[in-house]
């Protein structure tokens, strides 16, 4: 074997390095160090590249290995977490027998690109690797899937799926991986799907950046979905150990002291490092934290500061935090991709001109006007939003104002009804006494039954009017209606204040129309404005609270339906003129 700087395996005499190769086949860890090779799409002197060894690679490893049922890992962006959950998978399925490892993705290209990641470390390891290896078989694409590598003689498979429950409920999984789960609509019915695979001993892993606030996030974080707040605390945390076992020694600078710890995790004996009890190892480590929920689910967290070469407390770090600041741009995206912040979305917003100091005002519950509420209906999403259409004394203008809202998950409408029934009946009684409110629902509710029970006859909207909420329904065109929506954030009133508004207890409803509903993406990334026609992005949480915003924005300020194919809408001018002296204080240009 030729001697090479780049290669570590080039040092090791043939012995030792077929003694690392079945250490091995037992140990991630020493798999990942010495026998995979990536692909870095960012260097094009070669196709084999060699990672780095990192302590955070080490942990991981480790992690993976430990965790017995299910693991939920939030990252940042450029840590190569899919890389190592790539090679994870494979390691699994070439070293152990009767293994049905599955990945899923959003589409079955993006299940397609990981398996062709296990492929190329496969091949790589052909060519290195000093055992006897199984040989796959190539099983091409069927029924929905993306095509998968078997091993006869070992009968174990690796198969890439697209986000959804049914292929998972067809089989009992020794390790299910989803990859990127916050951008799947589908994430919570395939990981309900997946519990026979848990129950039989299997594993359920899952990452992706953040997305808002989605069923990762719920699960990461133990938030009840009817509540909207934690369950309880953590089981284990990594967070709340206040004295690592061990700490860079004094003196040393901050550069110095993140690489001393570095070189302390690579260093450890096998024995000591797994000693040490895994939150309390993780307490030592900057950029990575663990806990495990109330709900007995473990979590990890990367931060890119993990890797000391990307570190803020390093030279090289603070040069490669700038280069992609540069690349980047957009401090929201930046926020959410690498920060891991979760009130950031994906796509660019659909109200592009929201403002929270603008558009978020505790105004009061007006005694003299009734409610006009927006509602959509859902079993696994429904939204209603409880608002007042006021008329300002001293010109001739409305505003649109979002009181309250009631949101129910997994359940039906008959919980629903009773909800805003509850809180009208509470927060605004005079509304209730009076009958005066008038609920703009989606009219699918006209067809849509209930599916608790085989004799329930009865359809969205009739449950509605049985609680006594009177209900309205016309057809609205998506984009135009869409569009009449998004000219009537960018009104402004003569006073100075918006013509729609929110109360601060309309937490959802604001992280809705504050990037929220937000418009698709290109699988490259490039914002699709002007090829979405007008449609903004079916993610299963916040398009729910676009569609009951938009039955009541639409309704209220007097939307007429494009029938005829042709603009729903005119621009007109229209003066404001104030009551009793007719001076014009104001113009305001609408759509009629």
């Amino acid at each position: 074997m030729s001697q090479t700087k780049t290669d570590k395996q080039a040092d090791l005499e043939i012995k030792q390095y077929r003694e690392l190769a079945a250490i091995a086949t037992g140990d991630f860890w020493y798999f990942w160090r010495y026998f995979v090779r990536t692909l870095d799409s960012h260097d094009a002197r070669t196709s084999k590249k060699v990672v780095p060894a990192r302590a955070l690679d080490r942990i991981f490893c480790r992690v993976v290995q430990e965790i017995p049922d299910v693991l939920f890992t939030e990252k940042s962006r450029q840590v190569m977490m899919t890389w190592r959950m790539a090679a994870f998978m494979l390691w699994d399925t070439i070293f152990h027998r009767n293994r049905l490892n599955i990945i899923q993705s959003k589409k079955d290209e993006d299940a397609q690109d990981v398996v062709d990641r296990c492929r190329h470390i496969y091949d790589c390891l052909t060519e290195i690797w000093p055992l006897d290896l199984p040989q796959p078989k190539r099983v091409a694409g069927q029924s929905g899937t993306a095509d998968e590598i078997y091993f006869p003689s070992i009968f174990s498979r690796l198969r890439g799926i697209p986000m959804g429950p049914d292929i998972l409920r067809m089989h009992t999984c020794t390790n299910i991986f989803s990859d990127e789960i916050n951008h799947q609509t589908k994430a919570e019915d395939s990981y309900g799907a997946a519990a026979p695979t848990l129950s039989g001993g299997g594993r359920y892993f899952a990452q992706g950046t953040p997305n808002g606030h989605t069923f990762a996030w719920e699960t990461l974080y133990a938030i009840d979905p009817f509540t909207g707040k934690p369950k309880g605390p953590n089981l284990k945390d990594s967070r709340e150990i206040l004295d690592p076992p061990f700490k860079a020694p004094e003196g040393l600078s901050a550069e110095a002291a993140r690489w001393w710890i570095e070189k302390k995790i690579l260093d450890m004996s096998h024995a000591e490092f797994w000693g040490y009890p895994l939150e309390v190892l993780l307490s030592a480590m900057p950029g990575m934290e663990y806990w495990q929920t109330v709900d007995e689910t473990h979590c990890l967290r990367i931060h890119y500061s993990a890797d000391p070469m990307k570190s803020p407390e390093t030279e090289a770090g603070r040069e490669w935090i700038k280069a992609e600041k540069k690349r980047i741009k957009s401090q929201e995206r930046w926020m959410r991709e690498y920060e891991i912040s979760y009130d950031t979305f994906e796509g660019l917003p659909v109200i592009h001109n929201w403002s929270e100091e603008s558009h978020v005002r505790a105004k009061k519950y007006d005694k003299r006007y009734g409610l006009v509420n927006g509602v959509d209906f859902g079993v696994g999403f429904a939204v209603a939003f409880l608002c007042q259409f006021v008329e300002f004394e001293d010109f001739n203008a409305k505003q649109l104002r979002f009181l309250d809202e009631v949101i129910k998950t997994n359940s039906n409408t008959y919980a629903l009804a009773d909800r805003i029934v509850e809180v009208i009946k509470g927060r605004y009684p005079e509304a209730w006494d009076y009958n005066d409110i008038r609920n703009y629902v989606d009219p699918a509710g006209h067809q849509q039954r209930e599916t608790t029970s085989d004799k329930d006859l009865n359809t969205s909207i009739k449950i509605m009017q049985s609680r006594g909420l009177r209900c309205y329904s016309r057809k609205l065109g998506l984009s135009d209606s869409t569009e009449f929506m998004i000219g009537q954030f960018c009104e402004v009133l003569p006073n100075g204040e918006p013509s729609i508004v929110f109360h601060p207890r309309c937490e959802y409803g604001i992280k809705v129309f504050g990037g929220g509903l937000h418009w698709p993406t290109h699988a490259s990334g490039d914002r699709m404005r002007g090829v979405h026609e007008g449609k903004y992005e079916k993610d299963g949480t916040y398009d729910h609270g676009g569609d009951a915003g938009r039955h009541v924005i639409c309704n209220t300020f007097r939307y007429i339906p494009n029938v005829s194919g042709q603009k729903a809408f005119k621009m007109r001018t229209k003066k404001i003129r104030q009551r009793g002296t007719g001076r014009t204080i104001g113009i305001v240009r609408q759509r009629w």
